[in-house]
């Protein structure tokens, strides 16, 4: 979504999400929880790969929406 906090952060469409700096996720869907499990409002980084290099994004979660945006 284009104003998601994802988007906002950078990430694009094909990043492979590692995890946090340090701590890479373990198992699948771990990312999930870790989002909803964040502070609201405070910087989180996460290390990922684009196009098959380092970078690390800096996400800030938001309130988890009532109703989801339309996708253009």
């Amino acid at each position: 979504y284009p104003d998601s906090p994802a988007a906002k952060a950078g990430m694009q469409i094909g990043d492979i999400v590692i995890g946090p700096p340090q701590q890479p996720f373990d198992e699948v869907g771990r990312v999930r929880s870790w989002t909803m499990l964040s502070p609201i409002g405070a910087e989180r980084r996460l290390d990922a790969l684009r196009d098959g290099k380092p970078l690390t994004l800096t996400l800030v979660p938001e309130a988890y929406p009532l109703e989801f945006p339309r996708l253009p």
